[in-house]
């Protein structure tokens, strides 16, 4: 009796332990569990700094660019208040409104994307710019010596360039650790993330500042490194026609130019995205008179305004004023106009 009591404890104490390994197991998958899910929602809140740094930089351009607006509408306010020609003239002050468009962002959101983006615009910038072309096979002259790298060709200095690949490099070795949805950590993760904001900050200083705003990046150079093209940037079409063009004497040797498009028969106007050029020569009536924009002695001129005067001198009054002018493109000389035809009006 006694010994079947000593069994019977004997397999109540080995199922209680039995019970006690399964309480221990569950509460080890509970604590994977538990830390997988904290690692999931540390991943949702870095994102979610992202996307709130992404809106925080685009709230600024846009204050910035209503504080602009508030700007000229101020400055316009004061000119008619100054100029004003009645004591009662009556100013009508328009309300400002901002229309807001989010354009698409040339550099790419997800991770998978941007690593391609950024492999394509480093590759380009170290490649040769014209490209080179293959040697026709045979004899033949001799081949052209070698382009400059793209970088070199916009003015990229040497010292930017390294810095852009050494940047690279760490985007490379972060993303291959941390750029991967399974198997990572999540100081992986924060690294890649890190890593990222300081490598496109770079991307975005070095284009802006070296290519946005460059003469010589052509659209072609911008659809090579996979940067947006700006919709305001004019269009060949735009530089076919040439500026109407008046002058006038406004007294004292100065001459006032009145120019606009074609198409505004009753007003001056401006072309977006460019200024006027004037080339200009004050001449006796001995000399010779200039018939090309490029016969040399003549001084050239840059106006952003439809409206401006050009001041020659007391010393020339009584001699011909001869001018040839055209609209000169911001961004590509490509998109000059022609000049118009040869004006002339005697300075009085």
């Amino acid at each position: 009796m006694k010994n079947k009591n000593q069994n019977n404890s004997k397999k109540s104490l080995t199922g209680s332990r039995k019970g006690f390994a399964g309480i221990r197991k569950g509460l080890v998958d509970t604590r994977k569990s538990l830390v997988d899910t904290h690692e999931t929602l540390v991943d949702a809140k870095m994102r979610l700094v992202g996307n709130n740094e992404s809106l925080v930089d685009n709230n600024q351009r846009l204050v910035g660019s209503h504080q602009t607006l508030v700007d000229s509408h101020q400055a316009l306010v004061e000119h008619h208040q100054m100029h004003g020609k009645g004591k009662n003239e009556r100013i009508m002050i328009l309300p400002i409104i901002l229309v807001a468009r989010i354009e698409q962002d040339y550099i790419p959101g997800p991770d998978g994307d941007f690593d391609e983006w950024q492999k394509n615009y480093v590759t380009h910038l170290s490649s040769h710019w014209p490209p080179m072309e293959e040697p026709a096979p045979g004899p033949g002259p001799a081949a052209a010596p070698p382009s400059d790298l793209l970088y070199q060709f916009l003015g990229i200095p040497e010292e930017r360039y390294t810095e852009l690949v050494d940047e690279q490099k760490v985007w490379t070795k972060d993303f291959a650790r941390g750029g991967k949805e399974t198997d990572r950590r999540s100081s992986e993760a924060k690294a890649k993330q890190k890593t990222r904001k300081e490598y496109e900050a770079l991307l975005r200083s070095v284009t802006g500042e070296y290519i946005h705003k460059n003469r010589k990046a052509s659209d072609e150079i911008k659809r090579a490194l996979k940067l947006t093209v700006p919709d305001t940037e004019p269009t060949p079409i735009h530089g076919t026609d040439a500026p109407v063009v008046g002058l006038t004497n406004a007294g004292g040797s100065v001459i006032a130019f009145r120019c606009r498009r074609d198409e505004d028969q009753t007003r001056a106007s401006m072309l977006k995205g460019y200024l006027l050029e004037v080339r200009s020569w004050a001449l006796n009536t001995t000399d010779p008179v200039p018939n090309d924009p490029d016969v040399p002695g003549y001084k050239e001129d840059l106006s952003s305004k439809a409206r401006f005067k050009l001041t020659q001198g007391m010393a020339m009054l009584g001699k011909t004023f001869y001018c040839y002018v055209r609209w000169r493109s911001k961004t590509n000389p490509a998109f000059d106009s022609p000049w118009t035809n040869r004006l002339q009006i005697v300075i009085a």
